[in-house]
């Protein structure tokens, strides 16, 4: 046990020794390589944020462009459906004004056919009127008058009637 608390300059020498030829090998073996593998590793690292910085730029101005590009589709969707209204509303009058004129002419036409109707009648009316009138004067007069003079009395009558009272030529529909 002395001998580990005493120094042998022997043994000191030849440890100082060896572990000098080891600090050299490490050196030339060990570590050179791994102080170039620390320095790949930092420059990897370094071009990975580099590249990463420069992805995320790239991402933010992509961002900014579809941001624009969505502005701007949002602005032309907007007009193309003011457009479409626009058309809408056009259409929509359009197709009202035709519906409204097809109406007056409808309108126009059950006129003509009324007053056509209501003329018709009238005649009608008259004739009747007439061949009641003439059945009731022959009847009164026992005579019988042939149906020309017959038509030709009952049309100077009812002339005769529509001057002395032209309030009955009214509802009869005569102006």
């Amino acid at each position: 046990m002395e001998a580990l608390i005493q120094p042998d300059i022997g043994l000191s020498f030849w440890t100082i020794v060896c572990f000098l030829l080891l600090l050299l090998i490490l050196k030339k073996n060990a570590w050179q390589p791994l102080m170039d593998a620390i320095n790949e590793r930092e420059e990897g690292l370094r071009r990975t944020m580099e590249s990463a910085d420069h992805a995320k730029k790239e991402a933010e101005r992509i961002k900014d462009e579809l941001n624009a590009r969505l502005a701007d589709l949002k602005t032309e969707i907007k007009e193309q459906l003011d457009e479409a209204r626009k058309a809408a509303a056009k259409e929509k009058e359009a197709m009202l004004s035709d519906a409204r004129k097809r109406t007056a002419l409808m309108m126009d036409s059950t006129k003509k056919e009324i007053e056509a109707e209501k003329n018709a009648a009238m005649r009608d009316i008259r004739r009747r009127i007439s061949e009641i009138s003439m059945l009731t004067a022959e009847k009164i007069l026992n005579n019988s008058i042939d149906a020309g003079a017959n038509a030709g009395i009952a049309e100077k009558y009812l002339a005769e009637v529509e001057k002395e009272r032209p309030e009955i030529s009214k509802d009869l529909g005569q102006n």
